[in-house]
């Protein structure tokens, strides 16, 4: 996908997609702190997962989702409704729960669409270190602005976080809208891959068995939650600067084993410590939303190399967290009426699960991290003449190249060879393969001769 953003204006868009996913995950945590009845709970996460299967199927024909008023600006105002309708139930204990059970099912099944507009302003970051800093920024506001509400009078609490989705939307309707040359050829890329090529089957995987802990907790607890996210505010920090720094060095990234040691540890300290349920709570809740933030910038990579609709991948994924919580939700459902030293078995079992699946199934990088940008910054006006350097700019434009496949494209029409290019902008080999190949495809060429033609036609 061809990048939109200018270089002065890339920082308050990526805030703002930041602030888009943040204030979503503010939302859900207020939601999942105030369900109190599990069921309830389960049943807004079944609309969810219904809603995003639906949208797999549908994608094809509606994608992008954001070109839809219906979607833009009627689901936002039905979740706020929702909310609205959810929250002020509890003020009410007289009411019946009718409104309670039919506002979660709305606010779930809605909601979903919310992740979907997210997902295609998230999509335009075709660079590894725009979409980190706008995952990051979205799991630091998500906690920051679910205590800032926590705080606030009850009224303008309710008010206020049934605003939320739709100054989310509002968020993500800025970026999206940064570029309508940009959405059409989002449109053009929408043609359904088979699903290996969508996402790598451990990565689905992943995002299961990764978010067991999660629901397994939420079926757990039912204390303070504002405890609990600021403990888990800091620890976001703290992992997040950790990560910094280890890459710096090591040019390889530290949140995998970060997010296996808090899930299992979060885990392990729940049924040994029970007095200590919201260290154990803030350890889960930061490993899944890390978890979540790792696995969207995967997902925001294989839509930008791959010909998938950036709502197809990002619903598949998250449809597999949502199993994960509804599987976590029954397992602690099914032990609360055994014996106490059953509790004990189930949550250590599991978390010797979540740390073997964490070692076999992330213990080498996905491929699509080398395949998005592994190299430094390539300057083109050093290496590339201007006649060839403009006729690489319209092919992009026309065929919705992505930044690294138009640098390649043109060093490969400057007579460079897959090795030499290698070298030049400091990628492997396979993964200039890689590029050559995707560019190809986009282009509607075969071979290096074709790809030259079409370059002459856009001289």
């Amino acid at each position: 996908m061809k990048p939109i953003l200018g270089a002065s204006s890339k920082p308050s868009m990526i805030l703002l997609c930041g602030l888009g996913l943040g204030i979503y995950w503010a939302w859900n945590y207020t939601f999942i702190a105030s369900t109190v009845d599990p069921i309830m709970w389960l049943t807004n996460v079944v609309s969810h997962l219904c809603a995003l299967v639906l949208a797999v199927l549908l994608s094809k024909r509606l994608a992008p989702f954001s070109k839809h008023p219906l979607f833009t600006i009627a689901m936002p105002g039905l979740v706020a409704l929702g909310t609205l309708m959810f929250h002020t139930s509890w003020l009410f204990p007289d009411v019946l729960h009718v409104s309670q059970w039919a506002s979660s099912v709305v606010a779930g099944f809605s909601s979903a669409v919310l992740l979907l507009l997210w997902s295609e302003s998230y999509a335009r970051f075709t660079i590894v270190r725009d979409q980190e800093l706008v995952s990051y920024c979205g799991v630091i506001a998500g906690f920051a602005l679910y205590l800032l509400t926590a705080f606030l009078p009850q009224v303008l609490q309710i008010a206020l976080i049934a605003c939320l989705p739709i100054a989310s939307a509002t968020c993500t309707g800025v970026v999206n809208a940064a570029s309508q040359a940009d959405i059409k050829a989002t449109r053009a890329r929408t043609s359904f891959p088979t699903f290996k090529t969508v996402l790598p089957l451990r990565l689905l995987l992943c995002a299961f068995g990764f978010a067991i802990p999660m629901g397994y907790f939420k079926n757990s607890f039912s204390g303070d939650w504002t405890a609990i996210n600021t403990i888990a505010l800091l620890l976001v920090v703290c992992a997040v600067v950790l990560d910094a720094v280890f890459k710096r060095r090591t040019k390889t990234s530290l949140l995998p084993k970060i997010l296996i040691l808090l899930l299992s540890g979060g885990l392990l300290v729940l049924p040994f410590f029970s007095s200590h349920m919201v260290v154990s709570g803030a350890l889960i809740i930061v490993g899944s939303f890390i978890f979540r933030a790792y696995l969207y910038q995967i997902c925001g990579m294989v839509a930008s190399c791959t010909r998938a609709a950036p709502s197809t991948v990002f619903a598949l994924a998250t449809c597999m967290l949502d199993m994960g919580w509804v599987v976590g939700i029954a397992l602690r459902t099914l032990v609360h009426g055994l014996p106490a030293s059953w509790f004990v078995y189930a949550t250590v079992a599991i978390a010797y699960l979540v740390f073997a699946f964490g070692l076999v199934l992330l213990s080498r990088r996905f491929d699509y991290f080398d395949i998005a940008d592994s190299g430094g910054e390539f300057d083109e006006r050093k290496h590339v003449p201007d006649a060839l350097r403009m006729q690489g700019e319209r092919v992009a434009l026309a065929f919705s190249l992505t930044q690294r496949e138009k640098e390649v494209t043109v060093l490969l029409m400057r007579g460079l060879s897959i090795a030499q290019i290698a070298d030049e902008i400091t990628l492997s080999r396979n993964t200039v393969k890689t590029h050559v190949n995707h560019a190809y495809q986009k282009c509607g060429v075969h071979s290096k001769e074709e790809l030259a033609k079409l370059f002459e036609m856009n001289r």
